[in-house]
């Protein structure tokens, strides 16, 4: 393995993703179900169903696009090196230099459904960082989240007693993300519910 490693990846801002998706799956499918009980027309509750909450997944990389950003990974054996650059002018945007030294602990998911993984850095002061990462090729070993984690490993034979890096689990496995999980599913049993109900009546 080379001592220094540059990996071109592409890192999507989540949280505003996230808000996007969130007010037009949610926001669009009940504003359906409002207008078709407000009109009595059936059609409109099922067509704003597919439109607003199957849509957005057949073209999840269309939705994504503009909160998608161009980035490089250094690797060495000291640290972990990530730029973000501009799409429009090609200038680094955000740069950040994580020690080894100064990181706690680090978590990571993939999803191979759409190529996508997550990786979240605990650092010794509390602190933290997050980067989701699209169009990747999981379980690969040039993915971003193999590399890290190759990368760690030689850091902590290195170090094995003091200043070891752990891996946490996943989000899905802990109490949050369980709960998370559970909210998700209760919307769209509501979302079902409510369909059948007023499929019954009319």
């Amino acid at each position: 393995m080379k001592e220094i490693e540059t990996l071109d990846v592409k890192i999507i801002n989540v949280k505003k993703y996230m808000i996007l998706v969130l007010f037009y799956v949610i926001g669009g499918i009940y504003g359906s179900i409002f207008l078709a009980l407000h009109l009595r027309i059936e059609v409109i509750m099922f067509i704003g169903f597919f439109v607003f909450g199957v849509l957005p997944f057949i073209f999840l990389k269309k939705f994504r696009k503009p909160f998608v950003k161009k980035s490089v990974i250094t690797l060495s054996k000291t640290s972990i090196l990530i730029q973000i650059f501009d799409n429009a002018t090609g200038d680094v945007k955000e740069e950040n230099e994580y020690l080894y030294q100064d990181i706690k602990s680090y978590f990571t998911t993939e999803a191979f459904r759409d190529h996508s993984s997550f990786l979240k850095i605990y650092f010794k002061d509390g602190s933290n960082r997050q980067y989701s990462f699209v169009e990747q090729k999981i379980n690969d070993e040039s993915d971003i989240i193999y590399r890290v984690k190759d990368h760690v490993k030689i850091y902590n034979e290195d170090n094995p007693v003091n200043g070891r890096i752990e891996l946490q689990p996943t989000f899905f496995s802990t109490k949050v993300g369980r709960h998370m999980l559970g909210i998700i599913g209760l919307l769209w049993l509501a979302t079902t519910i409510i369909l059948i109900i007023y499929s019954r009546k009319h």
